[in-house]
């Protein structure tokens, strides 16, 4: 059976890729702060990890999701009406909340934590 390509499956994949791509690293932050207090000599790289990702990946990448997530709705078969779906609706508000703090305040902190971690004394390996 040939597979037929729609726009609703075109906008379908995106969207998909896009969350797994820009969300999927964020569950590793629990592991790699771990490691920052099993090590704290190397607590500065493994922040800059965790503030590389965000800014590069996951901040750039969930611009696309709701672009994407516009797409589907518009090309979807049958008619989505936005306001009458509740869980849109609540699921619409909820990434706006958390892209908002993501932007706003925790990249911002993200980023002063590592300037300050980067000017503090190294750590001395014989203490």
């Amino acid at each position: 059976m040939l597979a037929v390509w729609s726009w609703f499956t075109f906008w379908l994949v995106l969207h998909t890729l896009f969350v797994i791509v820009a969300f999927g690293p964020t569950f590793t932050f629990p592991a790699i702060s771990a490691m920052t207090q099993k090590d704290p000599g190397h607590a500065v790289a493994y922040i800059r990890v965790i503030e590389f990702i965000e800014r590069r990946m996951t901040i750039p990448l969930a611009v696309g999701v709701p672009l994407f997530g516009t797409g589907l709705i518009y090309t979807a078969p049958g008619h989505i009406d936005v306001w009458k779906s509740e869980w849109l609706v609540i699921s619409i508000v909820l990434y706006i909340a958390a892209f908002s703090f993501a932007v706003f305040v925790q990249s911002r902190n993200a980023a002063r934590m590592l300037h300050l971690m980067q000017q503090m004394p190294a750590p001395s390996l014989f203490q």
